[in-house]
């Protein structure tokens, strides 16, 4: 009976392990060839990026070897902003797994952004559109960013003390509002067309705060210092009762505030906003049936699906207050990375540049 039982049981085993070690190295070898693909995609879009910033000549298509094949190509251009394609396939034995992946090159800024689609997953391609950039890099001076969109570190008080840089930003430096003895301070960048969206648009940014909102904080938003009525978009932490609600404000060609908020009972200040912890913020809006989104973290909280337009005025874009610029309305912490968009960014691009750790630019793999 013993040896009969050992007879039974010993071949389950073995065949149990076998197949256990056949599965393991099979989703070893399709993990191998699927960063493989990944790497030969992204290795041809910088071939490319390389390519347009050295020579300007057409986009390359590059025959690796008989088993690993990639191709690049232009599929979209907006003013400074390249989007490219690359497929990247990779070939081992009968099976074969390919990888397409976007990016987007802005020539100006001289940074690149990539996202990967996934094996028939159908995601969509990102979507092509200027982007205005303060990624605080400088690490000293009086001006952030670039022309025609150069902010100015501003402190209005008698002997206000200016936005202070420092190196402990999300990634690299950052400036950090209102600390210590300083109680009025922000960026001021000058109106100018490229911040008068209207159809879409999307802001982001990664804040820090170091003291709690008792009335409101704004993060970014373009409008006059002495009052918002004239304001046109804005991304701000509002205060609501006992709790704090991250508020994307938009105002549309009949001066009507069009609120979109992750409120109480959704998203609170207090059990998920800590101080001192890092939080990337972004709102956007179209005139589709997309309306108007918020995000925390790279996650969709809030969504009306209501169309919108955005009014535009002649007004400053602000970093580090609201519009109405009061000892209420101020930015207590660090502000990093701030992206004004004209187009309304996909879900999937605000979840890649939530998981970079690195600020977009050529190398950087978000």
């Amino acid at each position: 009976m013993t040896v009969l039982i050992v007879v039974i049981i010993v071949p389950i085993v073995v065949f149990g392990i076998t197949a256990f070690i056949s599965s393991s190295v099979s989703r070893y070898d399709a993990q191998t060839r699927s960063l493989k693909a990944l790497y030969l995609a992204q290795a041809g879009i910088h071939r490319a990026i390389y390519n347009i910033k050295s020579a300007g000549a057409p986009l390359p298509v590059s025959n690796w070897d008989a088993n690993n094949q990639i191709a690049v190509t232009l599929v979209a251009q907006c003013s400074n902003v390249y989007q490219l394609k690359s497929i990247g396939t990779s070939v081992a034995t009968s099976n074969s797994v390919s990888r397409s992946v976007f990016a987007q090159y802005d020539s100006t800024s001289n940074k690149v952004q990539i996202y990967m689609e996934g094996d028939g997953a159908g995601i969509p391609a990102p979507v092509c559109c200027d982007d205005v950039w303060w990624p605080f890099t400088e690490g000293s001076g009086n001006t952030t960013g670039t022309a025609p969109f150069q902010g100015t570190r501003t402190g209005t008080a008698p002997n206000e003390t200016l936005p202070a840089w420092t190196a402990s930003g999300r990634i690299g430096n950052a400036l950090s509002f209102n600390q210590g003895t300083a109680t009025n301070n922000y960026v001021a960048v000058p109106d100018s067309a490229g911040l008068d969206l209207t159809t879409s648009g999307t802001i982001m940014a990664w804040i820090y705060n170091t003291s709690q909102v008792t009335t409101e904080a704004g993060i970014v938003q373009k409008g006059t210092l002495a009052n918002h009525s004239d304001e046109t978009y804005g991304l701000n932490i509002i205060r609501s009762g006992q709790n704090r609600r991250l508020e994307f404000t938009l105002y549309d060609n009949t001066n009507t505030a069009n609120d979109n908020t992750i409120t109480t009972g959704v998203l609170t200040f207090d059990t998920n906003l800590s101080l001192n912890t890092w939080y990337h913020v972004a709102g956007s809006w179209s005139n589709t049936a997309q309306g108007m989104r918020v995000y925390l973290n790279g996650e969709e909280k809030a969504f009306n699906a209501t169309p919108r337009t955005a009014r535009t005025n002649n007004a400053a874009l602000l970093i580090g207050t609201r519009a109405k610029n009061s000892k209420t309305t101020r930015f207590i912490g660090t502000i990093d990375e701030v992206h004004v968009y004209a187009c309304q960014k996909t879900a999937l691009e605000i979840k890649a540049y939530y998981n970079s750790t690195c600020s977009p630019q050529p190398g950087c793999q978000t």
